[in-house]
C-alpha cells in the first residue's frame, strides 16, 4: 500500500526523497522493501495490545464515574483521590485523563469559563513591539494631549523647566 502510493506520488512529479520524507520513512527503507520478495511495509510496530489495557466496560465505567454529579465538574487529580476515600479504584489517575481525552471530555470540566491570559508590556516579542505598546500606555494614561510627541504636557514642563 506504502509503495504504491509513494510510485503514484513519485508518477505525479514528486521526488522519491521527498515523498518518503512525508510519509515518515527513509528512501533507503523503500529501497529494501523493493528488494526483497513479497515486500511492503516491515515496520515493526505492537503486535498485540498491552495485557493491561484497559477494556471497553473499564472505559465506561470512567466515564460514567467523571460524569457523575458530584464529579462531573472536577478534573480526574481530583476525582481519584475522592473515590479512593470512599474505597473504589477504577483506574489510575492517568488512565481517567486518556479516556477523557479520548472521549472529548477533558476540555474544562468546571461551570465557570476557563482563565483568560492578558497581555502585558513584558508579552512582546520584539523591540518595536514593546516601544509601540509603551507609547500606547502612555497615550491612555495622558488622555487626548498625549498623542503631541507621547510625552503629557506636564511632563514636557517639568523636562523644561528642570
Amino acid at each position: 500500500m506504502i509503495l504504491q502510493l509513494i510510485d503514484e506520488a513519485v508518477r505525479s512529479g514528486a521526488r522519491r526523497e521527498k515523498a518518503s520524507a512525508l510519509l515518515g520513512l527513509s528512501a533507503r527503507a523503500l529501497a529494501r522493501w523493493r528488494a526483497e520478495a513479497g515486500a511492503g511495509d516491515r515496520r515493526c510496530g505492537p503486535r498485540s495490545s498491552p495485557a493491561h489495557k484497559l477494556t471497553q466496560r473499564e472505559r465506561e465505567c470512567v466515564l460514567a464515574a467523571a460524569n457523575r454529579p458530584e464529579y462531573r465538574n472536577l478534573s480526574p487529580r481530583q476525582i481519584v483521590p475522592l473515590l479512593a476515600d470512599r474505597g473504589e479504584y477504577i483506574a489510575s489517575e492517568s488512565s481517567f485523563y486518556r479516556v477523557l481525552r479520548e472521549a472529548g471530555q477533558l476540555a474544562h470540566r468546571q461551570h465557570s469559563r476557563p482563565a483568560r491570559r492578558h497581555r502585558t508590556l513584558r508579552d512582546s516579542r520584539s523591540r518595536n513591539q514593546l516601544a509601540n505598546q509603551a507609547l500606547a500606555h502612555r497615550a491612555f494614561r495622558g488622555g487626548a494631549g498625549a498623542v503631541e510627541g507621547s510625552i503629557r504636557p506636564d511632563e514636557r514642563r517639568r523636562r523644561q523647566s528642570g
